[in-house]
């Protein structure tokens, strides 16, 4: 069973990593009314799988927010791994791992949150780093996975802990992403509208 997750995991990510590769990738929200939009980096034309920029846009195309997820070198942005909006479309959810393999165990994730239109880490929400890419979303915003099994920073047992997190908690409070591109903050633009 363990290898049948891998080899889903390994065929959804190399038929989403011909698509960003030849083009973004569309995401629209449930209620249509906004669409995630991931675009390939420029300079990624040679990797089979690029670092990609989110892009949040109204369904007339107008731009509420972005954010690169990419870095000059090529080793030190992010590749999307999954995707998805919640069921009430506030929230869009994705996955994503280290371009330059770095952390290979962490997944970091992150949550664009229609009422903040801001993107927030999920990381401290769950309690700890998220060690699955593979998340669901259940009605109306529920955001489940696994993270890291340790407690005041140390790490207690090899199996990682499922964990829900209800993503109505996000607050400002709640950690900004920071996704590092090329050693600075991530080339977050927010529309005034």
């Amino acid at each position: 069973m363990k290898y049948l997750f891998i080899a889903a995991i390994l065929v959804s990510s190399a038929v989403l990593s011909y698509a960003q590769g030849h083009g973004k990738v569309i995401y629209w929200s449930p209620d249509n009314t906004l669409q995630a939009v991931i675009h390939p980096s420029p300079e990624n034309a040679p990797q089979v799988q690029p670092e990609f920029i989110l892009e949040l846009l109204t369904k007339t195309n107008k731009t509420i927010c972005r954010v690169a997820f990419t870095s000059k070198d090529l080793d030190h942005g992010s590749l999307l791994v999954k995707a998805l909006w919640s069921p009430d479309s506030k929230y869009f959810v994705f996955s994503t791992f280290s371009s330059g393999g770095h952390s290979s165990w962490h997944y970091p994730t992150f949550c664009y949150a229609r009422s903040k239109d801001a993107v927030f880490e999920l990381d401290e929400l769950a309690g700890g780093p998220l060690v699955d890419s593979d998340f669901a979303i259940l009605n109306p915003a529920v955001f489940c996975s696994k993270r890291l099994n340790y407690e005041k920073g140390k790490k207690i047992a090899e199996e990682p802990i499922p964990v829900k997190v209800d993503l109505s908690r996000i607050s400002y409070k709640t950690k900004l992403a920071e996704q590092v591109a090329d050693g600075k903050p991530p080339h977050a633009e927010k529309s005034q509208h």
